[in-house]
């Protein structure tokens, strides 16, 4: 028998899966007003696969490993930003907290090649992304900005990599931008969710895609 909260939870998934779906279809079919072949500045947004140890997977659908992980973060210059948890030990807030001081999550810069020796050994789709320089700017304004303050938690239910990047993107007008933060949640729930529109979205506009494949002793998602 359906209960009332067996209602409001299929209203819920499907109210997401209506705002999904008409947001990607607006997102991957975006011309870009530079895509073409104009002189211009780049970014590049690198995602990291989600992954586990090839002796756990065996005992993990493959849908299981695609919703365990990832991670995003976007490359201007010689500096690459993020955002992650503050924390490595501990587990991440389930809903955002309000007051900054007990935010979980941080942003970081990285120098280009301390973050290819960090990150050795993962699978990395890359997508150079064409910027106009005010675009550039305004982004390395943001980041730097969000260096010294962090606008948001970290949670679960919240901000996360996926949603802060795709955020700093539809501030600076290189993907279309969203009403809210609550938006940038739902369309970016998880990193494959925005790695796919991206991926579908460089596909449309000509982007330059690249692949660095992960070390061969765990399973990635893919």
């Amino acid at each position: 028998m359906i209960t009332l909260i067996d209602l409001i939870v299929i209203f819920i998934i499907f109210c997401w899966f209506i705002l999904f779906a008409t947001n990607k279809r607006i997102f991957v079919y975006s011309k870009h007003p530079i895509a073409e072949g104009v002189d211009s500045f780049f970014i590049t947004l690198h995602f990291i696969h989600a992954s586990v140890y090839k002796k756990i997977a065996s005992n993990l659908s493959k849908e299981a490993v695609r919703l365990i992980g990832g991670h995003i973060e976007i490359q201007i210059d010689e500096y690459v930003y993020g955002f992650e948890t503050k924390y490595k030990n501990k587990i991440p807030h389930i809903i955002s907290y309000e007051e900054r001081k007990n935010f979980n999550g941080v942003f970081l810069k990285k120098d280009f090649l301390i973050w290819l020796e960090e990150s050795k050994g993962e699978l990395i789709t890359s997508v150079k992304v064409p910027v106009t320089l005010k675009q550039k700017q305004k982004l390395i304004e943001l980041y730097e900005k969000n260096l010294k303050e962090t606008p948001y938690d970290y949670a679960f239910f919240g901000m996360r990599c996926a949603s802060s990047a795709y955020q700093m993107l539809g501030t600076t007008g290189i993907v279309p931008a969203q009403e809210s933060n609550t938006r940038y949640i739902m369309s970016s729930f998880f990193p494959r969710l925005f790695r796919k529109m991206v991926l579908s979205w460089a596909n449309y506009n000509g982007f330059e895609v690249s692949v660095k494949e992960g070390r061969i002793d765990r399973y990635w998602e893919r």
